[in-house]
């Protein structure tokens, strides 16, 4: 939903207040809001549960709907060829050099995380064949282990694929596409939202 998420103790990055009203209006009215942090989200606190009302997942969630076996996953670092990223990961999460970012003044801070946020996006985009093919070979390996749909985000394009009894899907993103997934039953659909 953001290009990244980066919380200092009194300080979040400047995103359209329209969209964090809408989900607490959503949430207020009785709606579950579940987000499932990724590689630009390493840094989150508590601002979406705390003010939002949201779930925030920092992990892999593997969920059961109509007897089906279902794995929401970022997708980050499950690519075989994605090593670096992997190490990086390690990296970002080490909280000494959390503590230390943190201490910067929060426009340093927010600056630096965006223009790293979009050289990352340059960086991945250049070799988006080689993960796609990684990312469809790793869903097909859960599919085998029982999952009836594997669900991620990170490649960044809209994929609906069905492998056999199952479903491979990457639900895109919000910047350009603004792609998102409907779950009907056992099956899905793919749609795109045109502002209306």
């Amino acid at each position: 939903m953001f290009d990244f998420w980066l919380e200092y103790r009194r300080a979040v990055p400047r995103v359209s207040i329209r969209v964090l009203a809408a989900i607490r209006s959503f949430v207020d009215r009785g709606g579950e809001f579940h987000l499932l942090a990724g590689n630009h989200d390493f840094w989150m606190r508590d601002f979406f549960s705390a003010e939002l009302g949201a779930v925030v997942h920092r992990a892999d969630v593997r969920i059961d709907r109509a007897g089906k076996k279902i794995l929401l996953t970022h997708g980050d670092g499950k690519g075989q060829s994605d090593r670096s990223y992997r190490l990086l990961k390690k990296v970002l999460r080490f909280r000494p050099g959390i503590w230390a970012f943190r201490h910067l003044p929060v426009d340093w801070g927010l600056a630096l995380a965006s223009s790293s946020s979009r050289s990352s996006r340059r960086h991945n985009s250049a070799r988006s064949e080689v993960f796609e093919a990684e990312y469809r070979e790793y869903a097909e390996k859960q599919l085998s282990a029982g999952h009836h749909a594997v669900i991620m985000g990170h490649l960044h394009k809209p994929i609906l694929e069905q492998i056999g009894g199952g479903w491979y899907i990457n639900c895109g993103e919000w910047f350009e596409r603004f792609s998102y997934i409907i779950r009907q039953g056992t099956s899905f659909s793919l749609h795109y939202w045109d502002g209306s």
